[in-house]
């Protein structure tokens, strides 16, 4: 289905860029590690969105990145873009 396309960028393992390493535009990175998804969220915006439309346990995060599997992450990236929030 085309409308599942999600971007595949970054490396789940590696965790969260470095938010000055990235354009403003960007409110999120994903990567695809296969049977998880990583979304990392690169503003305040972008955290903010996570903690009032997203309910998550302690073991979610890796680090500064929401870790989701496969099957939730086109849900929660159309919820995003949705809210007018970036992702690459």
């Amino acid at each position: 289905m085309a409308a599942t396309r999600v971007a595949q960028v970054g490396n789940p393992v590696e965790g969260c860029p470095r938010r000055k390493l990235w354009n403003s535009a960007r409110h999120f990175v994903l990567a695809n590690g296969g049977t998880v998804f990583t979304f990392c969220p690169l503003t305040d915006r972008a955290k903010l969105w996570i903690d009032e439309n997203v309910e998550t346990e302690g073991w979610q995060w890796l680090g500064a990145t929401l870790v989701v599997e496969t099957r939730f992450a086109y849900s929660l990236a159309v919820g995003m873009t949705d809210a007018g929030l970036i992702l690459k």
